[in-house]
C-alpha cells in the first residue's frame, strides 16, 4: 500500500485542473476504511472503499469540503480481516488565489 504524490507538491501529473486536487492510496484491499489526521490528532476525512478497484483518491478536503493546509497528515488505514497501518502524508499546497468573482 502506498500513496502518491507524497509528499503532494500543490500539483499531481495525473490531475485534470486546479480545481481537482488529489493524491491516490494504491494497492488497497477490496474494503478498506482510510481515516484521515492532521499532525495533532484533528479528524479530517474519512474515505471508504468496497470494491474491487486497487486505488482511492483522497481530494484534498476535510469533511466540510474546504481544501486542507499544508502540513503534514497522518491516515490510519483500517483494512476488516487484515489489520491497520498508519501512513504519514505530507501537503504543500500553491498560494491560493482568487480568480473567481
Amino acid at each position: 500500500i502506498s500513496v502518491f504524490p507524497n509528499p503532494y507538491f500543490g500539483a499531481n501529473a495525473l490531475e485534470r485542473d486546479k480545481y481537482q486536487r488529489f493524491v491516490r492510496f494504491t494497492n488497497l484491499p477490496t474494503d478498506i476504511t482510510i481515516r484521515i489526521f492532521s499532525i495533532s490528532g484533528v479528524f479530517i476525512q474519512a474515505l471508504n472503499k468496497s470494491n474491487t478497484n486497487q486505488y482511492l483518491d483522497w481530494n484534498l478536503r476535510n469533511r466540510d469540503g474546504l481544501p486542507v493546509a499544508s502540513g503534514i497528515y497522518l491516515a490510519y488505514l483500517d483494512m476488516p480481516g487484515i489489520g491497520t497501518r498508519v501512513m504519514k502524508i505530507a501537503v504543500i499546497m500553491e498560494t491560493q488565489y482568487i480568480d473567481r468573482l
